[in-house]
């Protein structure tokens, strides 16, 4: 009899824990159509887990998982987008089909979740002026480098922001998530800051080990060895950073919506090419554009005719971005004919200054 008793005790436990991680997605949304069909989908993987159909304004979702998760809701024949976290337990929404296309992820707030969910909302809530204070620089961007330093300082503004909020709020699948999404332009710092919070749950996630074994990458420092860099040319030719070996190079990252970088590259390049051109010296331009077209015009409206190669990965995750540490642009390292590298210039830094030292050595 005891023994019958423990193992009843022993399923109910195993049961218990089963629908601990399962999730359930409640909607009603006035003016939908019946036997519409709606779509969930995990955001980052963009893999659809699952679908049902609309009834009476009302549709549900259920299911299991081990982690939270970003996910969107979409609707057939709809421009309804709901963006949400899954997370164990009731997840419900309460909206209109007005409200969601007009309003879109300010009906965030309607979900009304667990933990997860209203730490997203208020997020958005908090970050939502600085958003809108970017999107604003955004939409006034021209020519005028004055707009394109404007347009990258609330840029700028948003990161600092992001952390400050994330910093506060540290011990949660979102603020981990959001975090690792931000790894790029952040300092290491300021990571290993963030680390210190986490409890050992989040350390042992997904998130988690991807974020330590971030942290845990070398870094590249003066007099270390370059990495490797692989990309394309504007005429589609492959290029290796290592192509140029044996030569001084001036290694740099920039993109084409970068205006400190074009007005660095303006001031600076076309001086150094001419004055180094009978010496073992090359420039190396690496783009951290996303789109081609804004690479190629600004290559050719800078008359670029020295090395100028990108993966088009953009600024963000970019692996090579990863590999030198580079949390804004302009940046540039200089690296001897041995591959080492023996500088590295930011926007303040003086190239023709730095330059003129390294060759003054050799004569």
């Amino acid at each position: 009899m005891k023994k019958i008793f423990i193992l009843l005790v022993f399923i109910v436990f195993i049961s218990c824990n089963k629908n601990n991680n399962r999730f359930i997605i409640n909607a009603e949304i006035n003016g939908l159509k019946d036997s519409l069909e709606v779509y969930l989908f995990n955001y980052d993987t963009k893999k659809v887990l699952d679908t049902t159909f609309v009834f009476n304004n009302k549709f549900s979702f259920t299911g299991k998982l081990n982690y939270p998760a970003e996910a969107a809701i979409a609707i057939e024949n709809s421009e309804i987008f709901i963006m949400l976290w899954l997370e164990k337990g009731v997840i419900n929404l309460k909206s209109d089909t007005l409200s969601i296309i007009k309003y879109g992820r300010e009906q965030n707030k309607n979900i009304k979740g667990r933990l997860i969910n209203k730490i997203a909302i208020e997020y958005d809530e908090e970050m939502e002026f600085y958003y809108s204070e970017r999107r604003n620089a955004y939409n006034k961007l021209n020519d005028s480098v004055i707009n394109q330093i404007e347009y990258e300082k609330y840029v700028s503004k948003v990161y600092d922001k992001s952390y400050d909020f994330l910093i506060k709020k540290p011990n949660n699948y979102f603020s981990l998530s959001k975090i690792f999404e931000l790894k790029s332009v952040l300092s290491k710092k300021q990571l290993k800051e963030y680390y210190k919070f986490l409890d050992r749950d989040l350390i042992q996630s997904p998130r988690g080990k991807a974020l330590k074994k971030f942290l845990a990458r070398k870094s590249l420092k003066l007099r270390d060895k370059y990495i490797n860099i692989t990309g394309r040319s504007l005429n589609d030719e492959i290029v290796n950073l290592s192509d140029y070996d044996k030569k001084i190079i001036l290694l740099d990252f920039w993109a084409g919506w970068c205006a400190p970088c074009i007005e660095k590259i303006k001031k600076n390049y076309h001086v150094i090419r001419e004055k180094y051109k009978n010496k073992n010296f090359e420039i190396v331009s690496f783009s951290l554009d996303h789109q081609k077209s804004v690479w190629k015009k600004m290559s050719q409206e800078l008359e670029i005719g020295w090395p100028n190669f990108s993966n088009l990965k953009g600024f963000g995750n970019n692996p090579v971005q990863i590999d030198y540490e580079i949390y804004e642009i302009p940046t540039s390292f200089i690296i001897n004919e041995d591959g080492i590298i023996i500088r590295k210039l930011e926007y303040g830094d003086n190239i023709q200054v730095e330059l003129e030292k390294i060759f003054s050595r050799e004569e």
